[in-house]
């Protein structure tokens, strides 16, 4: 089912000008500290025995920013209501797109079977759905407070539990934890290992960070757990909130909240902090985790709040990652934070750089989302809830609210020429007439070298329609899809005393690394009538003509090449055969044997494969195109000339 969309009503354009570059680096300051962890255990799920589940909610648990960040935020939202009331939109506001639609593959809710019944598993109050799949289709989502994993190929499950899930508490057994929360998970391709990260505690004395690295692509084996400092100057007055993470090559780096106890949601929050850690470390279940710590990160004299890291979006690069934030709390504004951090841990040249752009549509911290029976849905403030780097351009998503209806929407951001001297900010607001959009994410799925395509995903409710999610595809041409409805939830959602709820506070997608042009996305919907309770579905979401038909297709009518074309201009595919999947690394060389540039680690399939790249940054000349397995073994050697 396709929903139109309503855009707003100010023009957006792929080339826009009308953005402008801010100020350099000079008023940043920071500070940077080298710190280990010990592991503190190993995590089999194979050996977990049965779990109750046991939790205690209290109904007005903290928000992102403290105990009183809801009163808070309350006061926010009148005022974006003020400015911004609620409007009937003509029906000619709305846009059938040229741009094909997005194709479903699976679908199913997170769920358990119970005799001859399949059982959707409760989600939390907030659900924070996160997710990350594997090459080889194994499937992780975890929400408060709780991870489940599935095998999509096989359709099997890959814990053994009665209701197929692991708890954070099972999972950091021999830890103390209080009323763990916030997971994070991300799939890296480059080492074919799974990461996890969730918070414990809500004051300087019980404040923690939970981090678990998959020993093998299995995460059905063992994994190697750690605990970060949640209060890590021993100030005993912060703790730690709000993680977010994004992977390098080498490196993983979470962010998260400092705030202090005790204080309202206007003067509580301390600082942004950065954690960069090694991987290496983590997923060798090293005897202490090596970490370094970025603080006092100030512009101009104050602290910069939020900070969200952009990880790449066809693999991880590096070793330099950028952040991004913005004035979360603003009405509306239309300032971008732009934050790099250069080298890896080892690295003593390492430093931070903050500049600001201005984009060319401004953001705003959105309304409370309409649910039926007069019940609402928070919505949090409109800080970066998820971004990729692909081809010089960064792609982000957050909350906002849509000038042209009132209601809670999608802003759409993007930055031009990051790399450069002068990147270019511009963006757009994805909303509907009637219904209010909240919590998106973005996946990169772009097929070819030069592609910029996206997918995002977004949660949805009005009045009239029950909580459920929908996806958009963003296309080259920067031409939006219609709206897919990925799923129509079955009833409002009433899980917290009153007519508000819980509604975030932010979804998961990851791109299938294998298949270009496929995302797998975990949100929110809500199901069961009865007691309007909320879960997690699970989706494949499709952008037309993925690379993995156009390859085998290419493979089909060009078999008597290699490379193909060679000589070449702009840009080269090149054709080779594995007995069995292996972990390739492919590099190119000039004729002396000096590397040129590392272009691709990643890992291949059995028979047939195809590697693409584009010639544009290289002189002309001839090149060697090499690719090797993990043990140095030189599977393949072409020369590719270059005119």
């Amino acid at each position: 089912m396709n929903r139109s969309i309503h855009l707003l009503l100010v023009a957006f354009f792929l080339f826009s000008t009308s953005a402008s570059w801010g100020q350099s680096n000079e008023t940043a300051t920071f500070k940077k500290e080298k710190r280990s962890f010990p592991k503190k255990a190993v995590f089999d799920p194979g050996q977990v025995s049965e779990d109750y589940h046991a939790t205690l909610h209290n109904l007005e648990a903290p928000y992102p920013g403290g105990s009183s960040y809801r009163s808070g935020l309350m006061e926010l939202k009148e005022k974006v209501r003020e400015r911004y009331p609620i409007q009937t939109v003509m029906e000619t506001g709305k846009k059938s797109s040229a741009v094909p639609d997005l194709i479903q593959g699976k679908n199913f809710s997170a769920f358990y079977e119970f005799m001859e019944d399949t059982i959707p598993l409760l989600g939390g109050r907030p659900s924070d759905n996160t997710l990350a799949i594997s090459d080889d289709g194994r499937l992780l989502t975890s929400y408060n407070s709780q991870i489940w994993g599935y095998d999509v190929v096989n359709d099997t499950f890959l814990f053994d539990n009665f209701d197929k899930t692991v708890s954070f508490s099972q999972f950091a057994t021999g830890f103390t934890l209080f009323f763990p929360f916030d997971p994070k998970l991300v799939y890296d391709p480059l080492a074919d290992r799974f990461i996890i990260t969730f918070l414990t505690g809500r004051d300087p004395d019980d404040s923690g960070i939970i981090i678990g690295f998959s020993s093998t692509n299995n995460p059905s084996d063992p994994w190697n757990v750690y605990e970060l400092d949640g209060s890590p100057f021993n100030d005993s007055i912060t703790w730690t909130d709000y993680p977010a993470i994004a992977l390098t090559e080498d490196e993983l780096f979470l962010t998260i909240n400092l705030l202090r106890e005790g204080e309202p949601w206007q003067t509580g929050f301390e600082e942004s902090l950065i954690w960069q850690i090694d991987l290496e470390d983590g997923y060798t279940g090293e005897t202490n985790l090596a970490t370094q710590i970025w603080s006092d990160i100030d512009f101009g004299g104050a602290p910069i709040r939020n900070l969200n890291p952009i990880q790449g979006g066809r693999q991880p690069y590096g070793p330099n990652i950028y952040l991004l934030s913005n004035r979360n709390f603003a009405v509306e504004n239309d300032t971008i934070f732009l934050i790099e951090v250069t080298g890896t841990i080892d690295d003593p040249n390492a430093t931070l750089e903050v500049q600001y752009g201005l984009t060319d549509t401004k953001y705003g911290a959105p309304p409370v989302a309409r649910q039926a029976n007069d019940h609402e849905f928070d919505t949090n403030d409109g800080r970066v809830l998820g971004g990729f780097l692909e081809n010089d351009r960064i792609q982000y998503v957050g909350n906002t609210v849509n000038p042209a209806t009132g209601l809670a929407a999608v802003y759409h951001g993007f930055i031009d020429n990051v790399s450069g001297t002068s990147p270019t900010f511009y963006g757009n607001i994805i909303g509907d007439a009637d219904m209010d959009f909240g919590y998106p994410n973005i996946a990169y799925t772009g097929k070819e070298f030069f592609d910029t395509e996206s997918i995002i995903i977004f949660d949805h409710t009005s009045p009239t329609v029950n909580a459920g999610y929908s996806a958009i595809h963003w296309a080259n041409e920067g031409e939006y899809s219609d709206v897919l409805t990925v799923v129509d939830g079955e009833t409002y959602v009433d899980r917290i005393t009153g007519l508000y709820d819980r509604w975030g506070d932010y979804s998961g997608i990851q791109r299938k690394y294998n298949e270009p042009g496929t995302v797998w996305s975990a949100a929110y919907y809500g199901y069961k009538p009865s007691s309007n309770f909320n879960s997690t579905w699970v989706s494949e979401i499709i952008s037309p003509g993925r690379v993995t038909e156009v390859a085998e297709t290419a493979g089909v009518s060009k078999p008597n090449f290699n490379v193909y074309p060679n000589p070449t201009t702009d840009r080269v595919e090149f054709f080779f055969t594995l007995e069995q999947s292996e972990k390739v690394e492919v590099a190119l060389f000039n004729l002396e044997g000096r590397l040129v540039k590392k272009l691709l680690r990643h890992t291949a399939g059995k028979g047939k494969n195809v590697f693409e790249f584009s010639t544009q940054p290289l002189t002309n000349g001839i090149y060697l195109l090499k690719i090797t397995t993990e043990s140095g073994e030189v599977i393949a050697s072409e020369k590719i000339v270059k005119q």
